[in-house]
């Protein structure tokens, strides 16, 4: 006797079956993460892009039609919290941070959505959502459209609210019981939208794609966390090395690279907008008779704020966890770094008839408000270039400024900064010659 079916993704049925064939699928889920664990250990990247884009909506999907089924999902987040997370860091992940990174980007986690906490709400959401069109079938009313449609949007409105104020409470709740230091820096994150690089599709084309180190670099910034695998010691000035270090250091020109690297992509991304004139470290005011003096920006472009206008830009990656930092906020940080550079270059810039605008940024790619004004405009000049909607070309701006960042910052993390010895030869010239005493 036949007493549940599998029913439009879903099952109708007693109690039983519906679990028993909940628990069939949260097996083959569970496999599926502890294969994705396999591979986060090499690729964490791709692993973590797989799970939050395509694995853990075929749960959500079950979660929206079958009721009462959280138990089964238990294990889930087990699988989760034991297996993939550690794989994902590379280190052993408390019941704290497992929580963290369980919630969404806004709210300071990794995009994974908890399995357990998701089961009712998500439940509660599609049934209240679909409710005038479950009367009008139950009942035989006629149905209206725009009622389903304005219903829809509302109870989505309203279980989206809700579920943020869940994960608010759940993140503040874990973040005090952090020490003050991992507290800072992880509210650092929740307030600074600097999270837009964990949801792009990443490929070897587009340049979104990550190497082990250098997500794991990146998502331990995210988490106050101390990197795997640092050397006790700096190879370059013998200080003990330690992440504030690693990112102030300027022996081997490691921190000089970081600016490099951004001042560059904006410049080849000022390119594809379709502007012409663009100069890099374009020299705003000549040397005196002393050869002192001189100042010169990391990039001008002319048109990209007025018409036939120069605009210049200085660029400055900042370490808000510095030890000169840590009493100030993120706010008064920016404050200073901005005050700073439009006196060193704000007047000079005047006097060639120029504006000037710098372009801050902490190293987990937070942007000042400034930068970020200067990013929406780039976004226009790209959308009407490429005749594509500003929404997307913004957040794929974002990304790749983001990942840019990310990456020289765990360069300076990761590089020696030793100079490297050659050889010393260039050709036979060099190698000595030995008598021989036959020859004698």
């Amino acid at each position: 006797m036949v007493t549940g079916h599998r029913f439009l993704g879903g099952f109708l049925g007693a109690s039983e079956d519906v679990e028993k064939w909940v628990h069939n699928k949260v097996s083959i889920w569970t496999k599926s993460i502890e294969r994705l664990s396999q591979a986060a250990k090499s690729k964490p990247h791709l692993a973590n892009v797989s799970l939050t884009k395509s694995l853990q909506n075929e749960w959500n999907y079950v979660q929206r039609v079958v009721s009462n089924v959280e138990k089964p999902f238990t294990l889930l987040r087990l699988a989760l919290e034991s297996t993939y997370l550690p794989a994902l860091f590379d280190s052993e992940v408390d019941s704290i941070e497992s929580s963290l990174t369980l919630l969404s980007f806004r709210n300071g986690g990794l995009g994974i959505r908890d399995p357990v906490t998701t089961c009712s709400l998500a439940y509660s959401a599609s049934k209240d959502g679909t409710k005038i069109l479950t009367e009008a079938i139950q009942r035989g009313n006629s149905f209206d459209v725009d009622s389903h449609e304005s219903h829809m949007r509302n109870s989505t409105k309203s279980a989206r609210a809700l579920k943020e104020q869940m994960e608010d409470d759940t993140a503040q709740k874990c973040i005090s019981h952090l020490p003050q230091k991992r507290q800072r820096t992880i509210n650092r994150i929740r307030e600074g939208d600097c999270s837009t690089w964990l949801s792009v599709l990443p490929t070897h084309d587009n340049q979104f794609l990550m190497s082990a180190d250098e997500f794991r670099d990146s998502i331990a910034l995210r988490y106050g966390r101390s990197p795997t695998k640092m050397p006790g010691f700096c190879d370059g000035c013998s200080q003990p090395f330690d992440i504030s270090h690693a990112l102030d250091c300027k022996k081997g020109g490691l921190v000089i690279a970081r600016h490099n690297e951004s001042r560059d992509l904006n410049i080849e991304l000022l390119k594809l907008s379709g502007l012409t004139q663009i100069t890099k470290e374009p020299i705003v005011k000549e040397s005196n008779s002393d050869g002192e003096g001189a100042l010169r920006v990391d990039w001008g472009v002319r048109g990209f704020w007025d018409f036939q206008r120069e605009a210049l830009f200085d660029i400055r990656i900042l370490n808000a966890d510095a030890p000169s930092y840590l009493s100030n906020s993120l706010a008064s940080i920016f404050d200073s770094a901005r005050v700073e550079k439009k006196t060193k270059y704000s007047k000079a810039a005047e006097d060639r008839r120029a504006s000037f605008t710098p372009f801050l940024s902490t190293c987990e790619a937070i942007f000042d408000h400034e930068a970020i004004v200067y990013l929406k405009k780039l976004s226009n000049l790209l959308s009407s270039k490429w005749d594509t909607s500003y929404s997307q070309v913004h957040g794929w701006l974002k990304a790749r400024l983001q990942i840019c960042i990310l990456r020289s910052v765990s360069l300076c993390i990761r590089a020696s900064r030793t100079k490297w010895r050659g050889a010393g030869i260039e050709h036979d010239a060099h190698i000595p010659l030995f008598k021989s005493p036959d020859l004698f």
